[in-house]
């Protein structure tokens, strides 16, 4: 009875052990990933801010009220203010806010548009001025970036009293507005890439039917080894603030196909 007992029990401490190894190679992998993970100025950008308060005179703005970057673009200054650091290398403070008031948005066009941007990309919006449609605001939403950075609506495109033009909401109708202001239709390439700034419209044509389906701002260029350059986009469908242009047609929308509209200067 002993020596069947002896037996029986062999294998389960065998077993015991395995276990014991495969949950320390797993412990293992995981400190490895976490050594080895690209720097916080190579990450992708987290889809919300982190809650990062840095002690630096509240009274003051842009650089002395936001810190340094720290390799990081978008973060959480002091007094919940948020902090951006653009493509061109300036630090600006973007102010939050629920209320639409042109007054504090201030700024170059651009910085504006982003100060818009940081206060209403994940909400629906301040929808008593422009009105909210669900599942498919991203154009309404690019609309009112342009607003915040300064364009004045016209006959052709608007939101006034409750209704909105075409062009206002449809991204095939935006994208045809965006020529007439003289806007520059540029293919996705290495080469565009390098032309488009922050601020920027981009549109996509998931099934390449030559349908376009989505609309959203440049809010981030990173520039790589070897020439590549990624492109980050704030979106109001699916809300995000920084999101990778290229997760969205490799790897939400495979295949999809995109192009910039370079917006003329205004500054």
């Amino acid at each position: 009875m002993q020596r069947t007992a002896r037996r029986s029990a062999r294998p389960t401490a065998r077993r015991s052990a395995r276990r014991a190894v495969a949950a320390f190679a797993a412990a293992l992998s995981l400190a490895l990933t976490a050594l080895l993970a690209p720097t916080a100025a190579n990450a992708e950008p987290p889809r919300r801010l982190p809650e990062t308060h840095l002690k630096q005179n509240h009274a003051l703005h842009y650089e002395k009220q936001c810190g340094r970057a720290n390799g990081r673009f978008a973060w959480r200054g002091t007094k919940g203010v948020q902090c951006h650091l653009m493509d061109t290398g300036a630090i600006v403070a973007l102010h939050r806010g629920r209320a639409f008031d042109r007054s504090r948005y201030t700024g170059t066009p651009v910085e504006k548009q982003l100060k818009y941007i940081a206060d209403y990309w994940h909400t629906t919006g301040p929808a008593d001025r422009f009105g909210y449609i669900p599942n498919e605001n991203c154009a309404n939403f690019v609309s009112q970036t342009l607003v915040a950075r300064g364009w004045r609506m016209t006959k052709n495109w608007y939101y006034r009293g409750g209704r909105h033009s075409p062009s206002f909401t449809s991204s095939t109708e935006l994208g045809q507005y965006l020529r007439l202001k003289g806007a520059v239709k540029l293919t996705d390439s290495t080469k565009n890439r390098k032309r488009v700034r922050v601020g920027d419209i981009v549109q996509f044509d998931w099934e390449r039917d030559g349908k376009t389906n989505h609309s959203a701002v440049i809010t981030r260029i990173v520039k790589k080894k070897h020439g590549v350059i990624k492109i980050f986009v704030a979106e109001s469908a699916d809300p995000y603030q920084y999101r990778s242009m290229n997760q969205m047609i490799h790897r939400v929308h495979p295949g999809g196909k995109a192009w910039f509209w370079r917006l003329p200067d205004d500054a």
